[in-house]
Formats: structure tokens, C-alpha cells, sequence
């Protein structure tokens, strides 16, 4: 729930701040986390349809509303948590989530948007703490097959 309050707020900021781009791509994220969280438990072949469809989605909004090299990162954000949240597991996932966060955090610096640099460097580091517990706690990160296991 906080993860889909959080893009809201994204998105109203790249709205204020007119980063269109960034703004769209953020309210797209929490339609993607919806999607993700209900395809994770479905089989491949459904995971695969929910990744090709965000994924073009993704690059259709972000082609929509280029605004230049400002729109690269967050297509690239994006694209990294399409396919973190809807193909992979473990600790894996919160890396690249974080790395995600990341990315939005520079963007968020080239807007020069300072608080959206703090939540961005926080979520980065929540995503490396949450990885680095998750590895620690024998949870390494689940392959695609044994992800298909579990879904049969």
C-alpha cells in the first residue's frame, strides 16, 4: 500500500514539475505492482502476458510523452522493475528494485527535485538491506524454473 501511495506522490510531482514522462510512468507503476502482485502466484506463461503488456505500455507512454534524454531514465527504471516484479524472485528482485530507485533518483536530480532524491536514496537502500537479509537468511533468489514449479 505505501509502495502505490508513494508513485501517487511521484506522479503529482512530476506533474507539478511538469516531467511528464516521469509523471505518467509513475502512475503506470502502481497499475504494474497490481498486476505483478496478482500474476505472481499464476503461471509463466501469465507472468510472461503481464510483462510484454507493461513493457509496452511502458514504452508507448514513454515514446508519448518524450521529453528528451530526461525521459531515458525513467523508461529505464522501468523497464528493470517491470521485469524485476514480474520474473524474478529473492533477493534479486530488491536489487534491481534498487537499482530502479536508482534511476529515479538521478532523474530526480537533473529536475532538481531534493526530496524526491531522499526517497529515492531511501528506497535504493531499503531495496540493498532487504536483498542483502534475504540472501543472509537463505532465501536466495529463486530461479525461473523452480518459479514455474511453484506456480504448477
Amino acid at each position: 500500500m505505501w509502495q502505490g501511495l508513494g508513485f501517487v506522490a511521484w506522479c503529482l510531482s512530476g506533474i507539478l514539475l511538469g516531467a511528464w514522462t516521469a509523471a505518467c510512468l509513475a502512475a503506470l507503476t502502481v497499475g504494474r505492482y497490481i498486476a505483478a502482485e496478482w500474476s505472481s502466484k499464476k503461471a509463466q506463461n501469465t507472468r510472461d502476458i503481464v510483462t510484454i503488456v507493461f513493457l509496452a505500455l511502458l514504452m508507448s507512454v514513454t515514446a508519448l510523452t518524450w521529453e528528451g534524454m530526461s525521459s531515458l531514465l525513467p523508461a529505464l527504471a522501468g523497464v528493470i522493475a517491470t521485469y524485476a516484479t514480474t520474473q524474478i524472485r529473492g533477493a534479486s528482485t530488491r536489487l534491481a528494485l534498487a537499482f530502479a530507485s536508482a534511476l529515479w533518483g538521478v532523474n530526480a536530480w537533473a529536475w532538481g527535485e531534493t526530496c524526491g532524491m531522499i526517497v529515492s536514496a531511501g528506497a535504493a537502500l531499503a531495496g540493498c538491506v532487504g536483498a542483502w537479509r534475504l540472501h543472509h537468511a537463505g532465501n536466495a533468489p529463486l530461479s525461473r524454473q523452480s518459479m514455474k514449479d511453484q506456480a504448477a
